[in-house]
Formats: structure tokens, sequence, C-alpha cells
């Protein structure tokens, strides 16, 4: 599914990657191990699609990801996580997923008319936010948080908030 082919990175004199090349068939996990300094933050920038390498191919699936945007990467499925969780710890664990949505999906989508119209509680920006809760509750079902919908994030182990 991921092919990474002949990648190469240099800073300036130091070679950080080198003709690395690996696959990922579909369904499997991989981990990349090393000491401090040995690219493994490199080597997730070029197939994340943060930095281009100086030689090399990225595919998924047969696809050439090597000269497309983050965005585009993301898309295609490819997507990159750091280690710092970025979670609103004093929100649940719903309201941060909704905060995600909310930031994701265009006010086009969801309706204009700001903040009178939620005042208002007109009733195309109800019908949307029970939409917007109905979302919500798909993605923790997805992500097997349910359970923890009401938490607070701060409150989560790391898994847990990466999750979220």
């Amino acid at each position: 599914m991921l092919a990474i082919e002949g990648v190469s990175v240099a800073f300036g004199g130091v070679r950080a990657l080198e003709e690395v090349s690996f696959e990922v068939p579909e369904g499997q996990v991989c981990g990349v191990i090393g000491p401090n300094g040995a690219g493994k933050t490199t080597l997730f920038d070029v197939v994340s699609g943060l930095r281009r390498p100086d030689a090399g191919r990225v595919r998924l699936d047969g696809r050439d990801l090597t000269g497309t945007s983050p965005a585009a990467r993301a898309r295609a499925g490819v997507r990159r996580t750091f280690q710092r969780t970025q979670v609103f710890g004093r929100l649940t664990v719903a309201d941060n997923v909704l905060a995600a949505l909310d930031w994701h999906e265009s006010d086009r989508r969801w309706g204009g008319g700001g903040l009178a119209a939620d005042l208002a509680g007109w009733p195309g920006r109800r019908r949307r936010e029970r939409e917007r809760r109905e979302r919500v509750a798909e993605v923790l079902e997805l992500c097997g948080l349910t359970p923890l919908r009401e938490a607070y994030a701060a409150a989560l182990p790391i898994g847990r908030r990466r999750l979220v």
C-alpha cells in the first residue's frame, strides 16, 4: 500500500536519509526505530509531504504522491500525528470532536447567520446543530470513544487523547 523508493534528503553536507526504501502492505502496522538524529522525523516529513526528497518517490497504492501537497496526501489517506496531543482539556470528548467538526466544515455547509441565528434558534440552525451532533456520535462510535463522550479530555490517558 505505501512504498518508499530510494528516498534521499541532505541538509548541506549531512545526509539525513540515503536511498531509503521499504514497503508497508495494506493492513500492516509498521514502526520506525532509531536513535536521535537517525532521520526518523525527516522520513515522516517526506512521507507526509512537509519536505520534498532530494531523490526518490513516495507511492500510495501505486500512485506517486511525491510532488503532492500535505493536504492532498491527507485526502488520499496519508496523515500524520505528532507526539504532542492537541485537545481542549476543559471540554468533553464530544465537545472536542464537535470543535474539530466546526473547524473542518465551512460555514457555507452549516449555514450562516452567525451569533444572531444561534440566539434566535432559527430552524435551519437547529437542524444543522442536530446533524453535527449526530456526526459527532458517529465519529465517537467509529473511534471507540462513545463511553468517554462526557469525560474531560484533560483527564484521558495520552493514547485516548490522540484518538480524540
